[in-house]
C-alpha cells in the first residue's frame, strides 16, 4: 500500500470519528517520517484534511450517575456553545486509566475526573497532567477555600493541580427505625463493632476506609497513625463482626435499601440517594467520617485554551448546582458566596459556613506514601481474621 492510500485510510477513519485529531496528526507525521516525506508536501495533504473535521476533545469519567451528570450538565452544554465535539470514555478504577495512559500515551486523552486528591496525585506524579493558572479561572473565587487549597498544594507554586468539583466522603449509615440514634451518638465509630446486631452490620472491603475506621476506633489521627498494630486489630475485629464486606456502590445501596443491613459505613452519595427515596436512613457523624474533594483534571498536551474554557464553564454556579442535584453530592461551591437550593442544603456533607471546620480530610501524600505496604498488610489481616 503506497503512502497516498495509507493517508486516505487514516483520513477516512478520522472523518468517521474513529480517530482523534491529535492521533490523526501523529499517525500522519509517523507515516511521513518513515517514507521520507518532509516539509510542505506533508502539509499540503494534512491541512485540507484537518479543516474537514470538527475540533474535538475527549473526557473520561468513572461512569454511573456522576458521569451522566457531567455529560448532561457540562459536556453537552460545552459542545453546543463552542462547537467542539466531546467524545466520552469511562474507566472502572484509577489503575485502569493509569494503565491506558502508560500503554497508549496521553495523545488521545484530554480531561478526566478524579475522585479525590490521593487519586489525582497518582496521575500528577507520573507526569500525565497539566497544572492550571488560577488567574485564568475567575470562578475559582466561588469555591470553598479548603477545596482549592488542597489542589494548590499538589501543584508547583502559584498553580492549581485540578479544578475541585464536589465534596465526597464516607460516614456510618444506619436504619433509624431499627437502631436508636442516641445509641449511635454514644458509641460513635465503635458502633461498627457492636455485638448487639448480629448479621445486621456490614462494611466496605477497602483498605483506606478500614484503616481510617481502625484509627478512629483507637483514638488516633488519620493522618498521623502511630500504632498500626492497634489498627490492624480493629480491622480484624470488624471483619469477624460484619456479616458482609461490600465492594461496590450498587451492593451497599442494595444492602441498606433492602433492610438487610442496619448499620454500615457508606458513601455520601449513596446515603443521599436513599434518603431522597424516602428510606429511613440517618448517618454519623454529621461532618462524615472523612471527606474528599472530587476534581476535574487536564491531561498534558491538551489545548489549554480549550482547557480553560471548559474549566470555566464547570465553575459556573448553575452548572455545578445542576450536576449536584443529579448526584446528591455537595458541590465545591462556597455557600457563603453562592446561594444553594434547599435540596442541597439537606445533602450529606453540606456545611452552611463553607469553612468545613471540624471535617476530617485525608492528606494525599501521607496516604499514598503508605499505600503499598498498607494494602498488602490489609489483605493479610482479612485472610487471617
Amino acid at each position: 500500500m503506497d503512502i497516498t492510500r495509507i493517508f486516505e485510510v487514516l483520513l477516512e477513519r478520522y472523518n468517521n470519528g474513529g480517530m482523534s485529531r491529535r492521533r490523526f496528526l501523529h499517525n500522519v507525521g509517523t507515516l511521513a517520517f518513515v517514507n521520507g516525506v518532509v516539509g510542505s508536501s506533508v502539509m499540503q495533504m494534512v491541512n485540507p484534511a484537518v479543516a474537514q473535521g470538527a475540533k474535538e476533545v475527549r473526557f473520561d469519567g468513572f461512569g454511573g450517575m456522576t458521569q451522566k451528570a457531567i455529560s448532561e450538565k457540562l459536556l453537552r452544554v460545552f459542545q453546543k456553545e463552542t462547537g467542539i465535539v466531546v467524545n466520552e470514555g469511562s474507566f472502572g478504577s484509577e489503575q485502569e486509566l493509569l494503565a491506558k495512559l502508560a500503554a497508549e500515551g496521553t495523545g488521545d486523552y484530554n480531561f478526566f475526573t478524579a475522585a479525590n486528591p490521593s487519586t489525582a496525585l497518582l496521575f500528577i506524579e507520573r507526569g500525565y497532567t497539566q497544572a492550571l493558572d488560577p488567574a485564568k479561572l475567575p470562578g475559582l473565587d466561588n469555591l470553598m477555600k479548603p477545596a482549592v487549597d488542597i489542589y494548590r498544594s499538589l501543584a508547583p507554586e502559584g498553580l492549581l493541580a485540578a479544578v475541585p468539583t464536589n465534596i465526597s466522603g464516607v460516614a456510618i449509615a444506619y436504619n433509624h427505625d431499627k437502631v436508636d440514634p442516641a445509641e449511635v451518638e454514644a458509641e460513635g465509630f465503635n458502633i461498627l463493632l457492636s455485638k448487639k446486631y448480629p448479621n445486621r452490620i456490614s462494611g466496605e472491603d477497602q483498605w483506606q476506609r478500614r484503616i481510617c475506621y481502625g484509627a478512629l476506633q483507637t483514638g488516633q489521627d488519620i493522618n498521623n497513625i502511630t500504632d498500626m498494630n492497634a489498627v490492624w486489630g480493629k480491622i480484624a475485629e470488624c471483619k469477624r463482626n460484619v456479616f458482609k464486606f461490600w465492594k461496590s456502590n450498587a451492593e451497599h445501596a442494595q444492602l441498606l435499601g433492602s433492610g438487610e443491613a442496619w448499620i454500615t459505613d457508606a458513601w455520601y452519595g449513596t446515603i443521599g440517594q436513599l434518603r431522597k427515596a424516602g428510606m429511613p436512613i440517618s448517618y454519623y457523624p454529621k461532618q462524615g467520617t472523612f471527606c474528599n474533594f472530587g476534581c476535574f483534571m487536564v491531561i498534558k498536551g491538551t489545548d489549554m485554551d480549550v482547557a480553560y474554557e471548559i474549566s470555566s464553564m464547570l465553575l459556573r454556579p448553575e452548572v455545578a448546582i445542576a450536576q449536584s442535584l443529579m448526584t446528591t453530592n455537595v458541590p465545591a461551591l462556597n455557600p457563603a458566596r453562592v446561594e444553594m437550593p434547599d435540596e442541597l442544603k439537606q445533602a450529606v456533607g453540606f456545611d452552611p459556613t463553607g469553612t468545613l471546620e471540624g471535617y476530617r480530610m485525608l492528606e494525599p501524600r501521607y496516604w499514598n506514601k503508605n499505600a503499598a505496604d498498607w494494602q498488602r498488610e490489609y489483605r493479610r489481616v482479612l485472610s487471617r481474621a
